[in-house]
């Protein structure tokens, strides 16, 4: 059975794949395991069940909530000393806000440059180098760097000319 799946990448931008499952939809739209530090979350399309952020993005997040939230703790109460003047509280609890909006602002993912060799090969700017039996990235589906995430930008080989 086929489904639908929406990623959401970090960039802000979507895009629908079909697969068995998320690894084959992935696999069938060129997108490899590298790309999906590009990944925010994938939702499946066809039930509406959520997929899920990677866990090492979500545990990264929840500690420096944690952080952020012990600062507000700590400026509010300064433990058991005199209260926190009402300016302490409002700047650790903007500091918060300031956070969760961070969250919500797509990253924006520098594009990764394939540039092509005298054999074939792409060489990319990420340090990468990859081979396909036939054609351009592009041409073979690729959209991002497999090694970083980038959106991957070509670069044909020129043959210099000696004069």
């Amino acid at each position: 059975m086929t489904h639908r799946f929406m990623l959401h990448w970090r960039d802000g931008t979507t895009e629908s794949v079909a697969g068995s499952d998320i690894v084959d939809a992935c696999n069938r739209a060129g997108i490899g395991a590298g790309a999906l530090a590009a990944l925010d979350y994938w939702a499946m399309d066809d039930d509406g069940r959520e997929g899920a952020m990677s866990e090492s993005v979500l545990r990264e997040q929840d500690k420096r909530l944690d952080a952020l939230i012990q600062t507000v703790a700590d400026v509010a109460f300064k433990q058991g000393e005199t209260a926190a003047s009402d300016d302490e509280v409002e700047d650790a609890i903007n500091a918060v806000h300031e956070y969760i909006a961070e969250l919500r602002t797509p990253a924006v993912r520098e594009p990764c440059v394939w540039s092509q060799d005298e054999e074939g090969a792409w060489d990319t700017t990420c340090g990468g180098l990859f081979e396909f039996a036939d054609g351009w990235p592009s041409e073979n589906g690729a959209k991002y760097c497999c090694y970083c995430g980038g959106v991957i930008s070509e670069v044909a080989y020129v043959d210099e000319v000696e004069e």
